[in-house]
């Protein structure tokens, strides 16, 4: 306290240095307005009102405090009188919609603090009805303070003060005195220390639906989530019971909101370790009771939720912690590092206003619009007019929560509070907590395709009859052209009739990248065979396994990988020696017409233990990716592709395919047997491609390489975690008529089903988001038991639709990874093992494997790998309370 000439000016409270913070960070914002209106069934008398206010005005202090800076310190002093004119309006011609948005704009009156902190206006609704107006800054108002004001004005406009003789308003200050005198008494530092322990490890605040970034926006919007009679009823019931029951019937609800707010934040945030602030009443006296003003401070109530927790073990946590919180939540406690520790609040309001000289009014606190940026979610918990009914409502803070999520949002936490009142004893997580327009927009994500699916020799024969002379493959200089291509595949389809390889046989291809691969690509398919690509590279245990358990009928390959000394179960055909007997054998060749559920290939990637899988794909799959391919990346010319990646991968199959069936070429690139295979750089430098696939990796060898002329259009990137900074590096090297699309497709859904086309201004984050799942595929982000979570929720990705593998060769492990789809019945869905969300923009993102060994809402992923992907959340910035 301080003395300035005869103006006496004392320090700030905890609350309202909190509240003043926020303020002076956002000063033309109307953070912390505390507007209601009050209908009232009566033609007020204006006079009279005028008269009862102003009275109210001298009563309190509260009313009359104002705040003054000087040398960097805030005073709060008590300004001797205000004279103030209430404003009456005649809104009797107005509409309801015209009224709410009147109370609604005038709700976000920005006060002068240093001249007054209330507003106040009469509105005339009609003869016999009237709305007042009051909104009161929250630096010198609380909830129990409005109901004081309210009930104090009406005292004094009826007439009936003199029937309460004594009965006046104690003054503020005294509390802010009280409050200064007890943050130095040494009684109260066990208190402070309880907190600073309490929040210690509380500085990384939930992010509330995968939203982690430092808010600064205050925008937010308030909107209601109706109970309805039943579920109140409901609610209350369960309250009475002896194991839910508190000390209070109000401490009751509050627990079992408190649980609630807990299981919702942890299952939109994944995170366990949790601290949901709650306002304590700071009114430890009878006067204080009877004050208007500011007392009020947030002190965090913190709960670990575990993997196991049903709501009624969690609310006997909450009930522990509880009791804790109403020992030490004691004025002045609330210091900078408390206010940081959660970003969520639970406002569990008891304050009523009471019909007056048997008048009903009907009250409605007004949202302005603006909360602090701090808190992210607010859930505001009340019954105002006595009328038995609860009502809840959510202050969302815009940069949050996006305009589909406000809307959803009510209905997710609704979804959990209808499965505590079903049964309290079941797991948190079971319920489902999407909405069921998400769920239908879930299941709509995919179409189906839009033109009858074309197999791959199909489409090449098309290509065949349109430009039999175009240039095909090119390779070390040499030309091959479609019809060249066409009678070398026949030769070879016929060879291996020759040699007993029928439809539905498994060919083995264990050869170079080359033009002899190529055609027994070709000539396999012809034959209605499905193939096997085996990389040149491959280890011969590898090779061997899978020639047996893919039962190859066949292996082409060359004496240098025959020599290897593999045993081979079937046919062996060296091309190296084979030349005189492929060109005795006739060009033509009718193709098969295969099914287009039959397989076109198996390809075998490696398992978490390391054995190869054999993934079993059908030309209908095959087909649903390349059909969708040749439309979704066309360029003005054909493709152009290099093929200079390992067959093994199926990735490579876009380029193998994708230009023989668009009247494209393929420029083929074998790989190097005496070093490290860098073709990439042969391809960069020969310059002759227009379109390529790549993984990351491939393109972090460009660096320091001129590549400004390129002919590249066209960038696939796929395999890998896709970096931003990597791709905008591209993007500057390559120029703007680059299009780089992030592909990302496990071998189970072949190649890729899901796809992002970069964009530099909107892909900020530290990943490139995978994007949206293709023409004919299905993606279900689901929790531990398999509902579908929100936008934003981390989530397990499964797979399904068009582009679904057969399973695995391996019939056991199809069965655990290819499972029944309960979303769309007589379908499978694959599961990916990949955690990912869905961002607000609708576009899938990759956080990683679900085996990497850190829980999270029920599955194992590596949390450093998560902060990596979506960035650390910074600690908070001090605002308000």
């Amino acid at each position: 306290m301080k003395e300035k000439g005869n103006i006496v000016m004392q320090g700030l409270t905890q609350g309202q240095l909190a509240i003043y913070a926020g303020q002076r960070l956002h000063p033309e914002v109307p953070l912390y307005n505390m507007a209601h209106s009050f209908e009232i069934p009566l033609a007020i008398d204006l006079a009279e009102f005028q008269r009862a206010f102003q009275s109210v005005i001298a009563e309190s202090d509260a009313l009359r405090t104002v705040f003054i800076e000087e040398k960097g310190d805030v005073y709060q002093t008590v300004k001797a009188a205000i004279a103030y004119t209430l404003e009456h309006l005649d809104f009797s011609s107005k509409d309801r919609t015209y009224i709410q948005e009147w109370l609604s704009n005038r709700s976000r009156m920005n006060f002068d603090l240093s001249e007054r902190l209330f507003d106040s206006v009469l509105l005339k609704m009609g003869p016999d009805r009237t709305i007042w107006f009051l909104n009161v800054h929250h630096l010198v108002t609380d909830a129990t303070s409005s109901t004081l004001l309210y009930k104090r004005t009406l005292v004094h406009y009826f007439g009936t003060l003199e029937s309460q003789a004594g009965q006046t308003f104690p003054k503020y200050q005294e509390y802010v005195a009280y409050e200064t005198r007890l943050r130095l008494q040494e009684s109260n530092f066990p208190v402070q220390e309880y907190w600073n322990v309490k929040t210690k490890e509380l500085l990384n605040v939930p992010p509330l639906y995968g939203n982690n970034e430092t808010v600064r926006s205050t925008h937010s919007e308030r909107v209601a989530l109706t109970l309805g009679p039943n579920r109140a009823q409901k609610l209350k019931q369960l309250a009475l019971l002896p194991e839910i029951r508190s000390f209070t019937p109000n401490l009751t609800l509050f627990n079992l909101f408190a649980t609630l707010l807990f299981a919702f934040i942890h299952r939109v945030s994944g995170q366990k370790k949790l601290a949901l602030g709650a306002p304590a009443l700071n009114r430890p006296t009878k006067a204080f009771r009877k004050t208007p003003g500011l007392f009020i401070e947030i002190f965090p109530l913190v709960s670990q939720v575990e993997d196991t927790d049903s709501f009624m073990s969690l609310l006997g946590r909450i009930k522990l912690e509880t009791n804790d919180y109403l020992r030490y939540a004691q004025p002045g406690g609330a210091t900078p590092q408390v206010s940081k520790s959660f970003n969520a609040v639970l406002n569990y309001i008891t304050a009523s206003f009471d019909d007056m000289e048997g008048i009903s009014a009907k009250s409605e606190w007004i949202h302005p619009g603006h909360c602090d940026p701090a808190h992210h979610l607010r859930c505001h918990v009340y019954d105002f007019d006595a009328s038995g009914n609860i009502h809840v409502y959510f202050d969302l803070n815009e940069k949050v929560f996006g305009p589909i999520l406000r809307q959803a949002m009510p209905q997710h936490f609704l979804n959990l509070l209808d499965a505590l009142l079903e049964d309290i004893h079941q797991p948190l997580t079971r319920a489902s907590l999407i909405t069921e327009n998400e769920r239908q927009v879930a299941l709509s994500t995919t179409s189906p395709p839009k033109i009858p699916l074309q197999s791959v020799m199909a489409q090449f024969e098309r290509q065949l009859e349109k430009n039999p002379d175009g240039k095909a493959l090119v390779h070390n200089g040499t030309i091959v052209s479609y019809r060249e291509l066409n009678d070398r595949t026949n030769q070879w389809a016929n060879l291996l009739k020759k040699k007993d390889v029928v439809p539905g046989d498994n060919v083995s291809l264990y050869l170079e990248r080359s033009p002899e691969y190529i055609i027994a690509v070709l000539a396999t398919l012809k034959l209605g065979a499905s193939f096997v690509p085996i990389a040149s590279d491959q280890p011969k245990d590898r090779v061997a396994h899978i020639l047996a358990d893919s039962k190859s009928k066949a292996l082409v390959s060359n004496s240098r990988r025959i020599d290897k000394g593999i045993d081979v179960p079937g046919i062996t055909l060296n091309v190296d020696l084979l030349g005189e007997e492929i060109k005795s054998q006739s060009i033509d060749f009718q193709s098969v017409k295969t099914k287009m559920e039959h397989p076109a290939y198996r390809i075998y990637t490696s398992g978490t233990t390391g054995k190869p899988k054999g993934v079993v794909i059908p030309h209908s799959a095959l087909a649903n990716y390349l059909n969708w391919g040749k439309a979704y990346y066309a360029l003005d010319d054909p493709f152009h592709f290099p093929l200079f990646t390992s067959i093994s991968f199926d990735l490579t199959l876009t380029a193998t395919f994708m230009p023989l069936i668009s009247g494209g070429t393929l420029y083929i690139y074998t790989e190097n047997f005496m070093g490290p295979d860098v073709s990439l750089l042969q391809v960069i430098q020969e310059n002759k491609v227009n379109s390529i696939k790549l993984t990351p990796s491939h393109l972090a060898l460009l660096e320091g390489i001129d590549v400004s002329k390129s002919l590249l259009r066209l960038m696939i990137v796929g395999g890998e975690d896709f970096k931003s900074k990597l791709a905008r590096s591209v993007t500057d090297a390559l120029g703007k008529d680059l299009g780089i699309y992030n592909e990302y497709g496990p071998t189970e859904a072949t190649i890729g089903c899901i796809v992002q086309k970069y964009d530099g201004k909107r892909h900020l984050g530290p990943s490139v988001p995978i994007g949206r799942p293709i023409q004919g595929i299905q993606a279900f982000v689901l929790d531990a038991h398999e509902n579908m979570v929100p936008q934003g929720v981390i989530g397990r990705l499964f797979l399904g639709g068009a582009g679904l593998a057969h399973g695995y060769t391996n019939t056991q492990l199809s069965k655990q990874r290819f499972m029944d789809n309960p979303f769309l019945p007589g379908s499978k869905m694959y599961d990916t093992g990949d955690m990912v969300r869905w961002n607000q923009q609708g576009e899938l993102e990759y956080l990683g494997r679900v085996d990497e060994q850190v829980k999270l809402n029920g599955f194992r992923i590596e949390l450093s790998d998560i902060e990596h992907k979506l960035g650390t959340h910074p600690a908070v910035e001090q605002a308000a309370v």
